[in-house]
C-alpha cells in the first residue's frame, strides 16, 4: 500500500547565481540546497530537494529532517542583506503537498 505524507515545513531560502552559471537555492533552517539553470526554475528545484531529503529520512526511519544541520551562517548573512524577494515565484509552486517557502530572496554570492 502506498503511504502519502504531507510535508509541513516553513523555510527561508537565499538564492544566488552559481559561480559556473545557473542559480543556487540554499535553505537557512536546514543545510539543503538545489540548483537550476534559470531563476524561475529554482523554487521547483528547491522543493524537490526538500522532498527528497524528507523521503530519504523517512526511508531510514527518521523524522522529517532529523540529522540535517542548519546552513552555515554566511547564507543567513546573505539572506539578511538581500531585499529582493521572490514571493511571487514561491506562490506559484505551493500546493497542499509541497513545502512552503516562507520567503526566498536573491543575493550576491559573497
Amino acid at each position: 500500500m502506498k503511504r502519502h505524507t504531507n510535508i509541513n515545513v516553513d523555510v527561508s531560502v537565499v538564492a544566488f547565481e552559481g559561480q559556473a552559471g545557473g542559480w543556487v537555492a540554499q535553505c537557512l533552517e536546514y543545510d539543503i540546497s538545489a540548483f537550476a539553470e534559470t531563476l524561475p526554475q529554482l523554487p521547483d528545484a528547491f522543493c524537490n530537494a526538500l522532498i527528497a531529503n524528507f523521503c530519504i529520512n523517512a526511508h531510514l526511519g527518521r523524522k522529517a529532517f532529523d540529522g540535517i544541520p542548519v546552513a552555515p551562517s554566511k547564507f543567513r548573512d546573505m539572506f539578511e542583506s538581500s531585499r529582493t524577494r521572490l514571493s511571487q515565484l514561491g506562490d506559484t509552486i505551493v500546493s497542499q503537498d509541497t513545502p512552503h517557502i516562507k520567503e526566498m530572496r536573491v543575493a550576491a554570492l559573497g
